[in-house]
């Protein structure tokens, strides 16, 4: 039975419209990777971008990368699966360069390590860097939106009685505490 998950032909139809020879070049020589990340991925994500790439982790992994609004990563299928993978809220910080033969060199910091991954397809690589780095800068956004704003509760009975033995001791005049308390009544 030839039976695709929904997933597989959502992604295969976004590549394919992203860049029709790549997504072949992909499809070919990646099919089990690109299989794999589709059922990984939540139905509400998209690919966004997509290379043949590696990962130099101990040794070079080769296997596809995927942007996706969501997260960054990188999936191979071999014998087991490997996917390393960076959600925008975890990234710190993403840079890249192109080396002398076109590739390449995403350096992507997060909050725990440090990884350099081989992008094949340099015609796209400035565009992935701004997309990330969008991605992180609203991602950021909404969790300091989200983030409660702490407002210090002045107990205005407290005040009132400081006020008050201020004004007893001669401190504060007449005039000065009914201003103060006029204040401190106005918060209620």
């Amino acid at each position: 039975m030839n039976y695709k998950s929904e997933n597989l032909k959502r992604m295969e139809t976004k590549m394919a419209m992203l860049d029709p020879v790549l997504y072949k070049t992909c499809e070919c020589m990646h099919k089990l990777a690109l299989e794999e990340f589709s059922n990984l991925i939540d139905d509400d994500e998209e690919v966004m971008f997509f290379s043949a790439g590696s990962l130099e982790k101990g040794d070079l992994i080769t296997g596809l990368v995927f942007v996706t609004n969501k997260r960054f990563a990188l999936c191979v299928k071999a014998l087991s699966t490997t996917l390393e993978q960076f959600y925008y809220d975890q990234i710190t910080s993403i840079d890249y360069k192109k080396t002398w033969y076109g590739q390449g060199i995403i350096e992507i910091n997060s909050y725990s390590e440090k990884i350099h991954f081989y992008y094949n397809d340099p015609g796209s690589l400035i565009s992935v860097i701004k997309y990330v780095r969008e991605k992180m800068y609203e991602t950021n956004q909404q969790k300091n939106m989200q983030q409660p704003i702490h407002v210090q509760q002045v107990d205005v009975v407290d005040q009132l009685e400081k006020l008050a033995r201020l004004k007893n001791q001669g401190i504060l005049s007449q005039e000065e505490f009914d201003e103060q308390k006029t204040k401190l009544l106005s918060r209620l």
